[in-house]
């Protein structure tokens, strides 16, 4: 009994997640394949099953998720030809290029800050915190200062930027689905390349720079930014379909 329920778990919950893979595909290609390679997937899962149990399984999915990565990029491909294929491909260049100028930049000009300054307590432990305080706020009016709005002003203007991209992406493939997961994916990889600019140190405590980001409303932006252009654009979609009826 405990094995038919697992397995029945273990195959359904493969079904469904490999349903999600499928969403990530382009929207004319899962229109004309996603019903029977989701229907392959599931009797391949089955057949898996039957066979070598959870290892047979494992196997399956090691298999899949190279196939995938491979028809992924063989899928977008296909649309090279689409100029808003290019337009999307445009965007996401340079929203990389704008990030790694902005990492390199910071890294370079503020490198000092890879260090405790003085007015941290981890520099100076044994200081009163009323000492560290007001060190800290007139490191404020120096580089220090000029270090943190850049920090705040360049995290800002990418997560603008990563929303306006893609929410293009969305519009592109006319899901919401796609636009959301363009938000995520190019979240986590700002997060990860702010994790090589030097820490943003406060009176007390200090936060890594991809930390700072997230908390401090990266995604929110980025997510509120591509769901508005989303919106506009499909509400002008409309309005010219409605127009021309």
């Amino acid at each position: 009994m405990t094995i038919n329920r697992t397995a029945q778990t273990l195959t359904s919950w493969s079904v469904s997640t490999y349903w999600l893979i499928l969403q990530a595909y382009p929207s004319s290609f899962r229109r004309e394949f996603g019903e029977s390679m989701a229907q392959v997937f599931g009797d391949s899962v089955r057949h898996a099953w039957h066979r070598a149990g959870i290892a047979g399984l494992a196997t399956l999915w090691m298999r899949t998720i190279a196939d995938v990565v491979v028809s992924l990029f063989s899928a977008y491909g296909n649309e090279k030809r689409d100029w808003m294929f290019k337009l999307v491909v445009g965007l996401a260049v340079l929203y990389a290029c704008a990030l790694a100028t902005a990492v390199g930049y910071g890294a370079a000009r503020f490198g000092e800050f890879y260090q405790p300054p003085a007015f941290s307590i981890f520099g100076a432990p044994n200081a009163h915190e009323d000492v560290l305080i007001a060190a800290y706020e007139q490191a404020m009016t120096g580089d220090f200062g000029r270090y943190r709005v850049f920090v705040t002003a360049v995290g800002f203007s990418l997560a603008v930027l990563l929303g306006a991209s893609s929410a293009l992406f969305g519009l592109w493939q006319r899901s919401l689905l796609h636009g959301a997961g363009a938000v995520l994916a190019g979240a986590a990889i700002t997060i990860v390349a702010f994790e090589l600019l030097p820490t943003v140190w406060f009176p007390l405590d200090r936060y890594p720079a991809g930390a700072l980001w997230l908390i401090g409303g990266g995604i929110p932006l980025a997510a509120c930014t591509c769901l508005l252009i989303m919106l506009l654009g499909r509400f002008r979609t409309s309005r010219a379909r409605f127009g021309h009826s």
